[in-house]
Order: C-alpha cells, then sequence, then structure tokens
C-alpha cells in the first residue's frame, strides 16, 4: 500500500514509487517500472530523429501476432495509426513521412510514436524539424 503525503513524499514500502511516477497524462512511460509489461523505450528505435522529412521506426516483436503503431502529437491525440496484420517475433521496421491519416503533412514539432503488440507496448519520442 502506497499512499501520497504533502509535498511530494511518499509512505509504503521503501524503494517503490506508485504507478503515478511512471507515466505522464499522455500515457508515455516516464520510467520503466520495475514489474511493468512494458517494454523499455530503446526497443523502439528511430532513425534519423530529429528527422526532415521521414524517419525509420525499428521494433523489436516480442511474439508473433498483431501489432499497431500510433504516432501522437505532445498533446496525445493521434495522427497516424498503422496496422501490421501478422508479424514474426524479431526486427520489424516501417517508415513515417511525417503525414497524417488524411495526407497532409503535419507540422515541425514533438510527436511520439507507441508501438503495442496485445499487452506490451513501447514508446519513443521522435522531433520531426522543419
Amino acid at each position: 500500500m502506497t499512499a501520497r503525503l504533502g509535498k511530494g513524499r511518499v509512505r509504503g514500502r521503501p524503494g517503490r514509487r506508485p504507478a503515478a511516477f511512471y507515466r505522464n497524462r499522455t500515457g508515455v512511460p516516464t520510467d520503466a517500472e520495475p514489474h511493468s509489461p512494458l517494454l523499455p523505450t530503446s526497443s523502439v528505435s528511430a532513425c534519423p530523429n530529429p528527422f526532415n522529412p521521414s524517419v525509420r521506426l525499428q521494433f523489436a516483436a516480442p511474439r508473433r501476432g498483431p501489432a499497431r503503431f500510433d504516432i501522437l502529437t505532445a498533446s496525445g491525440a493521434v495522427v497516424r495509426t498503422v496496422t501490421r496484420d501478422v508479424l514474426c517475433p524479431g526486427p520489424v521496421s516501417l517508415t513515417w513521412e511525417g503525414i497524417d491519416q488524411r495526407g497532409i503533412t503535419v507540422p515541425a514539432g514533438i510527436y511520439f510514436v507507441r508501438v503495442t503488440q496485445g499487452t506490451t507496448s513501447a514508446t519513443r519520442k521522435l522531433v520531426l524539424v522543419k
């Protein structure tokens, strides 16, 4: 049991922070919880980053099955979604050209890619420069 006290102090088991410390309000992991089903952010790579006009995203699929790639704004709005029906375990590569679902070029800024496969997800920050 963990209780929040005033001024950011936490009471409970020593060395363990409550789950609120591990996600910001957009759902992007900020630190890896010891027993979390999330993959570390290093499992999604983006090259080059910062990028213009396109970025290559690589993901290490932990098992066979469908996967979903979401491109999000810094506020959490979905810009683009790509779904792959069948993935084999191992590396998966995808290129994002900086366009949204309607085919319109998105403005420069900070974006996030979230890869979800079953109950496992990983997130990486992307920076688009113009």
